[in-house]
């Protein structure tokens, strides 16, 4: 193909694009918004399935009654969570990468729709706290990384904003805990003789320093090895 015929063939291939997801300069967001539309609809039907079918039928299977804590205020805190990270991607013209929505996406289903299992098994809390502050690395340093200062100053500043972001979730932790007793604080294994009783296997403060240490793991994992990279690549 020459040139000028390829050059004529993008033209009309960015046209084709354009009337799909508009113009350039728009189109990730559209896309993005896509994406987060798709994942939510799937979620609330799968969800929808799970609620329906599982009340219906639940003498006949015996499925567990705290399948049903999955409820509308998970999924209603599940999209408030995704779309208010969507929003800030748009006020602020950031320009997210997909990955970063992925993250998004991965820690709230896991957090909010997944929040039955951390009175079922204690490691599950604390791989979110351990994992979680890598992916909140990636997203912090992502919009630090614009900024016009050296490469140490930037993951020295992601280090500090990640760690910040943590201390932020324990307090709010605390005082949800403080006001509506959510057994945030602390490690709680439901009870096998009854759904509304918890056996505390970890005490409130030694299980907020824990967290802030894996968190601090996690993060710094994250900032050596971008470090690790960049020093490779040099």
């Amino acid at each position: 193909m020459k040139k000028r015929d390829f050059k004529k063939f993008r033209e009309t291939k960015n046209i084709k694009v354009e009337r799909i997801f508009g113009k350039e300069k728009n189109r990730g967001y559209k896309i993005r918004r896509d994406i987060f539309f798709i994942v939510l609809v799937i979620v609330i039907g799968i969800l929808w399935f799970f609620l329906r079918y599982f009340e219906l039928f639940n003498y006949i299977y015996e499925i567990p009654k705290y399948i049903q804590i999955v409820n509308s205020v998970s999924l209603l805190g599940l999209a408030i969570a995704i779309f208010g990270f969507y929003m800030l991607d748009k006020i602020f013209k950031i320009g997210f990468k997909k990955r970063h929505y992925f993250f998004a996406i991965l820690m709230s289903i896991t957090a909010i729709i997944l929040s039955f299992l951390y009175f079922e098994y204690p490691n599950f809390d604390k791989i979110q706290h351990f994992v979680f502050p890598m992916m909140i690395g990636s997203i912090v340093f992502f919009v630090i990384n614009k900024l016009n200062i050296g490469k140490k100053w930037k993951l020295v500043f992601t280090f500090s904003v990640v760690i910040s972001i943590l201390c932020v979730f324990e307090l709010i932790e605390y005082f949800l805990d403080f006001l509506f007793d959510w057994k945030l604080q602390g490690v709680f294994l439901r009870d096998l003789t009854g759904l509304e009783k918890y056996n505390m296997i970890m005490s409130r403060i030694d299980d907020t320093m824990a967290d802030l240490l894996l968190g601090i793991s996690g993060t710094l994992i994250y900032v050596f090895t971008i470090l690790f990279i960049n020093k490779r690549n040099n």
